[in-house]
C-alpha cells in the first residue's frame, strides 16, 4: 500500500478483491485468539497496482463515521441527511457469512490448513 507502483499484483490486475485484515493476539508466540477484524475491498487497475487512494477514501469515512456522534457534523443543516460516508464506506467494505468469517479466523489461528498466493 506504501509503494503501489513497486509492488504489482498482476494475478488482480483490473479486479476488486475482498480482504480480511485480523489482528491476532499471541501466547508463547503462538497464534491465541483474534483481537479484531476488518474487511475492505481493494481495486487494483489493469497493471495489478492497488488502488490506494479510493482505499484511503473508504478509511476516512470509516472514521467519519465513527467520530460524528461523538464530535458532531457540520456538513448539512438539520433537514437534511448527508449519508455521502456511509455510502463511500460502505463501497469498500463486506461482510463475510458466518462460515467464511469462522474459516478465516481459524486459518489465521493456524488451525486450519488453506492454500497462499
Amino acid at each position: 500500500m506504501r509503494h503501489p507502483d513497486d509492488e504489482r499484483l498482476p494475478l488482480f490486475s483490473g479486479q476488486r478483491v475482498r480482504s480480511a485484515e485480523l489482528e491476532i493476539e499471541l501466547f508463547d508466540r503462538e497464534p491465541y485468539r483474534v483481537c479484531r477484524e476488518t474487511f475492505s475491498i481493494l481495486q487494483f487497475d489493469c497493471d495489478g497496482r492497488v488502488d490506494v487512494y479510493r482505499h484511503d477514501q473508504h478509511q476516512i469515512a470509516l472514521v467519519n463515521l465513527v467520530l460524528a456522534p461523538i464530535f458532531g457534523s457540520n456538513k448539512a443543516s438539520r433537514n437534511v441527511l448527508d449519508a455521502t460516508d456511509k455510502f463511500v464506506a460502505e463501497g469498500g467494505a463486506w461482510t463475510p457469512s458466518d462460515l467464511l468469517r469462522d474459516q478465516i479466523e481459524n486459518a489465521a489461528l493456524d488451525l486450519l490448513v488453506c492454500p497462499t498466493l
